[in-house]
């Protein structure tokens, strides 16, 4: 997923500054921030993608090239909800209410929605 990412944002950078102009965006999820137990590997690519888009960002900045990233968050009230819900669908155990109160929702648990 990364190196995609990189060969062609980079091929695209080459483009834009004998241009002069561009902008290139990537777009990550939460979990390149977000310390959930089940996302370390799209963790670690999405992390990888914001990293280079800070460097070639650096790079390209003085051909009036720039590189944003965007990212996304699923539209919820509650993220701790949301991300759990999100894991336990992972996992296909969204309908198990042992692994809801595991993982902190549920109507089970204290203080918490439904996932």
């Amino acid at each position: 997923m990364v190196k995609s990412r990189f060969i062609t944002a980079r091929a695209a950078a080459r483009q834009m500054v004998k241009q002069r102009s561009g902008v290139i965006v990537l777009v990550t999820g939460s979990p390149a921030r977000a310390h959930s137990p089940g996302v370390t590997g799209i963790g670690a690519a999405f992390g990888a993608m914001e990293t280079l888009t800070e460097n070639l960002a650096f790079e390209v900045s003085p051909f009036r090239v720039r590189v944003a990233c965007l990212r996304t968050l699923a539209n919820c009230r509650n993220v701790r909800t949301c991300e759990t819900s999100f894991l336990l669908s992972l996992k296909g155990r969204k309908d198990d209410p042992d692994a809801q109160i595991q993982a902190g929702c549920g109507p089970q648990a204290a203080g918490a929605s439904t996932c």
